[in-house]
């Protein structure tokens, strides 16, 4: 009797645990961090799942916002309020934000690259506001050869934003 129990049960138990191992979800695709393919200082966005919710980390100006994400299963994408929609390229390995009918890519990267971003640019900033200190002592419009009007402007708007 008990043997018989036992061959019953065992291919229920592997067949439940085959299962839940592969429980790599088409969702968790859109975990880890992300940089836009066009730029290569930009600062990553990051997509982490808590349990069942999503949220994603977007750097905006001096602070990174955090939003909270809906999963649309029907049509395979993270929605961010309603503004922001997230969808996963299997083919390329990237997903694409699409932002009021703009859309850019992004690609995955490791928390070590993320560091080195961060830090390349910090340094840009800083870099900058140095060249506009330089500038603002001279005659930036004087020199249109030169390009420092634009970098001037660059850094004037940049330094608005920070601010």
């Amino acid at each position: 009797m008990k043997i018989i129990k036992l061959k019953k049960i065992i291919p229920i138990v592997l067949v439940s645990l085959f299962f839940s191992c592969n429980s790599s979800s088409e969702q968790d695709v859109f975990l880890g961090k992300w940089v836009s393919t066009k730029d290569s200082i930009s600062l990553p966005i990051e997509v982490y799942k808590t349990e069942t919710n999503f949220f994603v980390k977007i750097p905006y100006q001096k602070t990174i916002k955090e939003f909270p994400a809906n999963y649309d299963k029907d049509e395979k994408f993270l929605s961010i309020e309603n503004v922001f929609k997230l969808y996963y390229l299997p083919d390329s390995n990237f997903i694409k934000l699409n932002v009021k009918g703009r859309s850019e890519n992004f690609r995955r990267i490791t928390d070590d690259e993320a560091k080195v971003r961060s830090q390349k640019y910090v340094s840009r900033l800083r870099s900058d506001s140095i060249k506009a200190n330089n500038l603002k002592n001279s005659t930036p419009f004087k020199d249109y050869k030169n390009n420092d009007a634009e970098i001037f402007n660059r850094v004037l708007k940049r330094k608005k934003n920070l601010q």
